[in-house]
């Protein structure tokens, strides 16, 4: 089973996701973990609760003051497609060893017109993202600012 960054998006995107308005309530998720701060690293990463109850090293982690729900990558993009019409375009670069964040579509949209976002597309157009993780993690954090 995926653990930490590859199960759960990045804790800055989910803070701004429920600022603005992602709920769990909305699709009837359940909670399957909750972000937690590495204590030698200080660093901040969701964690399933099958982790949280069984790891032997669960000592390294402490959880946050005001705990906050971890979000599945996948209850991120059914918010984004279902809720504001936005699906995300992640494919191989040509060298098929990275990943490019092709575009942004909107899925309300009938025509070709507007339905794709060009200023993402020539930003990103040359970028090489080591991991899908990396260029979806951009797509939220753009898709984040058009909402």
């Amino acid at each position: 089973m995926k653990r930490k960054n590859e199960m759960f998006i990045p804790y800055k995107l989910a803070l701004t996701a429920y600022e603005k308005g992602f709920k769990m309530d909305d699709y009837n998720y359940i909670n399957i973990g909750w972000y937690y701060k590495q204590r030698n690293s200080g660093e901040i990463h969701g964690l399933d609760v099958f982790y949280i109850d069984t790891n032997q090293n669960i000592q390294q982690w402490e959880r946050l003051k005001e705990p906050v729900e971890a979000i599945l990558y996948q209850q991120i993009t059914d918010w984004f497609r279902d809720k504001h019409k936005l699906h995300f375009y992640i494919v191989p670069y040509g060298d098929c060893k990275h990943w490019n964040l092709a575009n942004i579509g909107r899925t309300d949209l009938k025509t070709d017109d507007g339905r794709l976002d060009y200023i993402i597309r020539s930003k990103y157009s040359k970028t090489k993202f080591k991991t899908y993780y990396e260029a979806l993690n951009t797509a939220i954090e753009e898709a984040l600012k058009k909402i």
